[in-house]
């Protein structure tokens, strides 16, 4: 039998399927996603330059400097002109939640939550200054505070969509599906092209075993995004579940189609093709999965039972 403590990543979910007179194996289930920035260039706000020589002049001067520098990739660059720009007038909040953004990309969440904080005591009702609070609060864990932020972002824009998916993500942390699947609905109802908000919601009914629903939503992300890989892989997942294999193979072969490179696809068809006894296609994917450094298919490889009786050619 094969072995049941096959090696995964951490960020990746175990959970165990039987295939009818074949073998025990684990089947990798994606994830939801997290919307981690503004859309564009959002993480400065367009500024209007105040009259000239004004002391304000003089701070926007270095906000859009930083717009500038930022644009240009200098990113250490456009931090030290928003500290300038702050230094000159500290009551500048649209520079600190720029400036929190930055350090946000850099992983110091401690410190662009206190810029976030900033910009918030200057600005109460700067809804992006809580969404982006949330998401360094996400990104320590801090998924009740994360969520309350995104709570607040929502109440001061209720067409809000980002902050009800990533409101979705963190409550889908914290085991709130059903809440989770509520956020991902408002954000659906908000713009009914957002692919993620579909692939988050399929997500979030697998964990609830609705694989059907979970398809449906799927398919719905990729209908609007051909390309969203995350979406073939997770309908994959479901696909499995529900025993239709050469769905599920349809699917990987997508995402080796738009990238050839992904391991796991490659172990995840050769599991589909385990439920169809197709032993020598799995094995075929599974040494494709191996040769890219993917640990489940080595394990699998490696076990000697299915060394000596399935993958021996």
């Amino acid at each position: 039998m094969i072995p049941k403590n096959l090696i995964l990543s951490d960020n990746m979910k175990i959970k165990k399927i039987s295939f009818v007179g074949a073998f025990f194996s684990f089947l990798i289930m994606g994830s939801p996603l997290l919307k981690v920035t503004e859309t564009g260039l959002a993480i400065f706000t367009i500024m209007l330059v105040s009259p000239s020589g004004s002391k304000a002049d003089n701070s926007i001067s270095y906000y859009n400097s930083a717009k500038e520098k930022y644009i240009a990739g200098d990113h250490l660059g456009a931090i030290s002109d928003l500290t300038t720009a702050i230094e000159i007038n500290p009551r500048y909040a649209e520079a600190y939640k720029s400036r929190a953004n930055l350090i946000l990309n850099t992983g110091e969440y401690n410190k662009a939550i206190s810029d976030y904080s900033k910009a918030i005591e200057i600005k109460p009702e700067y809804a992006l200054a809580y969404y982006g609070r949330g998401l360094a609060k996400s990104k320590l864990d801090d998924f009740r505070g994360a969520i309350s932020d995104y709570s607040k972002a929502i109440d001061i824009d209720p067409t809000f969509a980002n902050a009800y998916i990533n409101g979705g993500f963190n409550k889908g942390k914290l085991d709130d599906i059903r809440g989770a699947i509520s956020d991902y609905s408002k954000a659906i109802d908000i713009d009914p092209n957002y692919a993620m908000a579909y692939h988050n919601r399929g997500f979030a009914k697998s964990k609830l075993d609705d694989f059907r629903g979970a398809i449906s939503d799927y398919s719905k992300a990729i209908d609007i995004d051909p390309t969203y890989a995350k979406a073939y892989n997770d309908r994959g997942f479901a696909r499995i579940e529900l025993k239709n294999y050469r769905g599920a193979i349809s699917d990987y072969t997508k995402m080796i189609e738009i990238d050839s490179s992904y391991a796991n696809a490659y172990y995840q068809r050769g599991v589909a093709k385990l439920g169809l006894a197709n032993i020598r296609g799995a094995c075929i994917d599974l040494r494709k999965a191996a040769s890219y450094g993917h640990k489940s298919a080595e394990n699998l490889l490696n076990n000697q039972l299915l060394k000596s009786t399935v993958c021996r050619f």
